[in-house]
């Protein structure tokens, strides 16, 4: 019998809450791994324990990946890093990636050591909230230094993306608005997400779980009326602008 393996690669807290809600939703025959990556708290990581301490897990494991190292030490960290995806990788043999980031290269290694195993994979590419629909600025010399940069460095297999799951690895996006997508993403497989997967008791216990990790008042948080979730400090600017578009 051939299981379904899923295997999520999540670097941000909005990928986690996805792909946690995307795991709720499969079959219980689907086996499932969520692995955290580029993360820069290896200690006490929040999201991590969190995910540790949910009672009511659909994941089999959950791993942490660093991304804390600057310079010449990145290279050290990230060839460290994929020892251990290739070891977790030869050991799971996941048939389904699911990314927040098509541009992480700790995805496409996986996608790259699947390849060389023989391992057929299908790669989706879950919502990140601001580049789905913004778009990412292209720069021709500088793109094109960065992916000569990396292929010389990790190995040929590398590919500059235009966009955030635009590359030709993505087979599937999931997106909670697919009609208002970027023009890139368009051409993929477009899929919408329910927003009542995020109304399961199984996420408000995950919810519940990292609130209590982080020490947040919840009988505060259920006050609030309107909750926005920046990908990054640098795309607050971006952000902005879409409210005016």
């Amino acid at each position: 019998m051939n299981l379904e393996k899923l295997l999520f690669l999540p670097s941000t807290p909005l990928n986690v809450l996805l792909s946690a809600a995307f795991a709720l939703q499969q079959d219980s025959q689907t086996v499932m791994e969520l692995w955290l990556i580029d993360q820069r708290k290896m200690d006490n990581n929040p999201y991590f324990k969190a995910l540790v301490d949910w009672k009511q897990s659909p994941f089999k494991q959950i791993k942490l990946l660093p991304g804390q190292a600057k310079g010449l030490q990145k290279l050290k960290e990230r060839r460290q890093n994929f020892a251990t995806l290739s070891d977790g990788l030869e050991q799971f043999r996941p048939n389904q990636i699911m990314v927040g980031s098509d541009r992480r290269i700790e995805f496409q290694y996986a996608m790259h050591y699947l390849k060389e195993m023989g391992q057929t994979v299908n790669s989706v590419y879950l919502d990140d909230g601001l580049y789905s629909y913004a778009g990412r600025d292209t720069h021709l010399f500088k793109d094109g230094f960065n992916a000569l940069l990396k292929k010389l460095s990790y190995g040929h297999w590398w590919e500059e993306p235009k966009t955030v799951g635009a590359s030709s690895l993505i087979h599937q996006a999931w997106l909670f608005q697919p009609s208002l997508a970027v023009e890139a993403l368009q051409k993929k497989s477009l899929m919408t997400i329910n927003v009542d997967w995020f109304k399961s008791s199984e996420l408000l216990d995950l919810s519940h779980t990292l609130a209590t990790v982080l020490g947040v008042n919840t009988d505060k948080i259920r006050e609030v009326d309107l909750l926005v979730l920046v990908p990054h400090p640098n795309n607050i600017k971006k952000f902005l602008i879409m409210q005016h578009v």
